[in-house]
């Protein structure tokens, strides 16, 4: 639309016997037949089909130091379980018994109505020995008993020296029986108690140790992270990231760049969610297998700040497509706490539905109530052997959150008993503490697994227990397929002007920079995220991995138009790697809003749309003198993508599934938002001083100065238009309003350069007195202007092409008026309007 936007400022003549005028090394994954990844300078270890989650694949709960049990909330824990230490405490930062009489009991398994493994016994694995208040809860009689009642055992420490002495047990729980059940529950294997090496799954793990446990899921979290990572550092860590891996059986995955939820269908799925979209290949029966990267950091924290997830099961049929497995592996998060608010769900839509109803980017999935009733639900509420089945198939990798002492990972806080509020799928978070909070039922569905420290404060029950474990089916097909062996250039950092410089993550990662054509760094002050740009030019230099052997081009495109080739003069500056060895090269685009524009200017660099970011109206001090400024804060917005690619790739034929397929990890995107303030200032005072009535002989004139300065990056049309607006006392007998008393000169500089610092004065105009009233302009300043046969008024106009427009105002009293007309002595002031406005169109920001 086209809008006039004005603005006004109401400024001061001031005479007070004075008189003043107050206007207003990088290194890519390598395998080996031997199941050991490599990666920069280190080596890992693929998990085996049979533990794909290594020593911790048959833990309902897994906790490398302690696991701290709430003593009363926690009335009966079932399933497998884990820790460096067993205590009752009440937070999970406890390392002694804060409960000496509790009410737990664990791994009664009377009530189990499902089939439980038959590798179950042992079900308790300590590395330690147990603490005193848990040693009561294992001995309680209705502890420790299976589905048939017979006995269940536990496995406590590492070797004999981690044994409770019978007169300490004796002590602790005060019954002989109780001490007799207790020894009897331990875990013997050929007549003789077992410790933790001698079980088969601690051993096919090669783990005997606490810490061996504990680097085992650590090699595990580093693994999958490693699926959806591009490049590393020296040591070996993450350092670049692409969107997602994927087995054949499933064509595409899409994550929203943009916040989304569920609130329009009027059902309770109200908070913004990370929606992920899996597309099924519709010919597959196989099972796939899904790795996403999950950014936290990406588009200013949208999943960060997301409050669930949800996860649509595209072009799926039940009973021919079969549930993925999904891995997530979450980076640059400081919590993911599940509480009241949150969601997590798996739905599925046939290919009727989905051709019906396509997906729409940045739009939840689906769109009307009607779609979402009719979909399949594999979350339900009221199913929990369908939601577990779910969860089953869905880990959450958490393998750089840290929450130091603190717990970064809560689930289900409000102890809810409602769909929304269960956690699906496997916990892994090695580096942090967690809290499992709620009942047996909503609380959780999977695995939680750490090498740190779990409090639970909830029971667990057997059937999610068992049910939810990832892999429960036995029917996840492994990842090595999915590992990267595939070599392909990509960039590795942009340089921007002002110094700015980032490393590109994935293509979901888009980032945002704030630059300023402006000089009054009063109004958009440098800092961390506003810079300067010195001049017009923005030129990118890229810093590009080059595989050995390898012949690439430079390809961009402009706000998600179409791909183009970055080749000036028709020549390729991208020299082709002929060498044995990967290469880092450096290319440079001295301005990419001229550079990347082609004959047809189709899908250009789009310097067009002015968006107005806000007023501008207030008092900044520059260079010593207080000055009003009025104007608004404008801006450009133009999204670039960049990507290399092989030459022998044609990106602006290829489909874009074809281009993902291939250099989804290498794409890098940024938008870039280029500040132009329309601005006007001048001073807020024009002072004259002090005149002593009688003596305009001796002091004939009194000069106020001033300079109206008004910036013009964008080009645009304006007009400023000054008005005297003197009402009520102030127009009787002042000596400002007299005929012929005051004279308004305006002296015009030319820019010599084009940058706000070599002018050159031109001639004083005199463009009259200030004998106008309020429907006279003082003063006029008009791009669009028309000739008016004022030779003075015409030569100071300004024009739209000026990024720069600069007069001084020179006001000149004639103190022998004040001798004629001033009754009084004391101050004299005249109140005048500043009015600004452009007839250019301008859009409201609204991001």
């Amino acid at each position: 639309m086209k809008i006039n936007i004005t603005t006004i400022l109401k400024p001061l003549l001031v005479l007070s016997f004075m008189i003043c005028l107050m206007p207003l090394q990088k290194s890519i994954a390598a395998t080996n037949n031997s199941g050991l990844v490599r990666i920069g300078n280190k080596t890992i270890e693929r998990p085996s089909q049979r533990y794909p989650l290594g020593v911790a694949s048959d833990a309902t709960i897994f906790a490398g130091e302690n696991m701290v049990v709430n003593g009363n909330n926690t009335q009966n824990m079932q399933g497998e379980f884990y820790a460096g230490h067993f205590l009752v405490g009440t937070s999970v930062n406890d390392t002694e018994d804060k409960n000496e009489y509790p009410s737990s009991k664990v791994n009664n398994f009377t009530d189990a109505n499902i089939d439980l493994p038959t590798n179950l016994d042992p079900s308790l694995v300590s590395a330690t020995a147990f603490s005193k208040s848990f040693t009561k809860i294992v001995a309680r009689d209705d502890s420790m008993v299976g589905k048939n009642k017979e006995v269940g055992h536990y496995v406590m420490g590492t070797s004999a020296n981690d044994d409770i002495p019978d007169s300490q047990l004796k002590s602790i729980l005060n019954d002989d029986n109780k001490v007799k059940a207790f020894k009897n529950r331990a875990y013997q294997l050929n007549g003789k108690k077992a410790y933790l090496g001698d079980i088969d799954y601690f051993k096919d793990n090669k783990v005997s140790t606490q810490a061996q446990a504990i680097s085992n899921v650590t090699n595990v979290s580093d693994y999958y992270a490693n699926l959806t990572a591009t490049e590393y550092d020296a040591d070996g860590n993450i350092t670049g990231y692409k969107g997602d891996v994927h087995s054949d059986a499933i064509k595409s995955i899409n994550l929203n760049s943009k916040a989304v939820n569920g609130s329009s269908l009027g059902v309770d799925l109200n908070g913004n969610v990370i929606q992920v979209n899996i597309d099924m290949d519709t010919t597959s029966t196989d099972v796939g297998v899904a790795v996403v990267d999950i950014d936290g950091a990406a588009n200013d924290g949208l999943f960060q700040k997301a409050e669930g997830i949800s996860i649509n099961l595209l072009n799926y049929t039940a009973g021919k497509q079969k549930i993925p497995y999904i891995i997530f592996n979450f980076h640059n998060f400081k919590t993911f706490n599940f509480s009241a608010s949150s969601t997590y769900s798996m739905r599925a839509y046939t290919p009727a539905q989905v051709k019906a109803n396509a997906p729409v980017d940045n739009k939840y999935y689906p769109q009307t109530t009607a779609q979402y009733n009719a979909r399949l639900d594999l979350t339900p509420a009221d199913n929990t052997k369908v939601r577990y089945n779910s969860a089953a198939h869905v880990m959450n990798n958490f393998n750089t959150i840290n929450g130091g002492d603190d717990a970064a990972i809560t689930l289900n806080s409000n102890r809810g008993s409602e769909e929304n509020y269960s956690f699906i799928g496997t916990i892994l978070a090695p580096h942090t503490n967690i809290i499992i909070q709620g009942d047996s039922q909503y609380s959780f569905a999977g695995n939680v697994i750490t090498n740190r420290s779990i409090y639970l404060d909830g029971n667990v029950a057997v059937d999610k227990a068992f049910g939810a474990n990832f892999n429960a089916d036995g029917k996840f097909p492994g990842t090595s397929d999915l590992e990267s062996t595939t070599k392909v250039p990509r960039i590795l950092s942009v340089t921007l002007p002002n110094g700015v410089n980032f490393s590109p993550e994935n293509v979901t990662t888009n980032y945002v920079f704030q630059f300023s054509l402006n000089n009054n760094v009063e109004i958009d002050p440098e800092s961390e995220t506003m810079h300067r740009l010195d001049g017009r030019a923005f030129k990118n230099t890229f810093l590009i991995d080059q595989p050995a052997g390898t012949s690439n081009v430079l390809w961009s495109r402009m706000n998600d138009g179409k791909w183009k080739k970055y080749e000036p003069d028709g020549k390729n500056p991208l020299q082709p790697n002929r060498t044995s060895e990967a290469q880092t090269v450096e290319l440079s685009i001295a301005d990419v809003t001229e550079d990347l524009k082609t004959k047809d200017n189709v899908d250009n660099y789009d310097d067009q749309t002015i968006y107005n970011a806000g007023k501008i109206d207030g008092n900044y001090v520059v260079n010593g003198v207080e000055k009003a400024f009025i104007g608004w804060h404008l801006l450009h917005k133009n999204k670039f993508s960049f990507v290399v690619a092989s030459a022998s790739d044609d990106l602006s034929t290829m489909t874009a599934s074809e281009i993902k397929a291939k250099y989804d990890n290498t794409i890098t995107n940024y938008t870039l938002n280029v500040h132009g303030d329309l601005l006007v200032n001048y001073p807020k005072v024009f002072d004259f001083g002090t005149y002593t009535l009688g003596t305009s002989e001796q002091e004939p004139v009194s000069i106020a100065k001033g300079q109206i300065n008004v910036e013009n990056p964008f080009y645009m049309d304006w007009k400023l238009v000054v008005k005297n607006s003197t009402s009520g006392a102030d127009l009787v007998d002042n000596p400002l309003l007299q005929e012929d008393a005051t004279d308004f000169n305006v002296q015009l500089y030319s820019l010599k350069t084009g940058t706000d610092d070599d002018w050159e004065a031109g001639q004083i105009l005199n463009l009259g007195d200030l004998l106008k009233g309020p429907e006279t302009p003082l003063l006029t300043l008009d791009t669009q202007k028309q000739l008016s046969g004022d030779e003075q008024l015409d030569a100071i106009q300004p024009a739209k092409s000026m990024p720069f427009y600069k007069s001084d105002v020179n006001l000149k009293f004639h103190n022998g008026k004040a001798d004629q007309y001033a009754k009084r002595p004391g101050k004299y002031k005249l109140e005048a309007t500043w009015e600004l406005s452009t007839s250019d169109k301008v859009v409201d920001n609204t991001d």
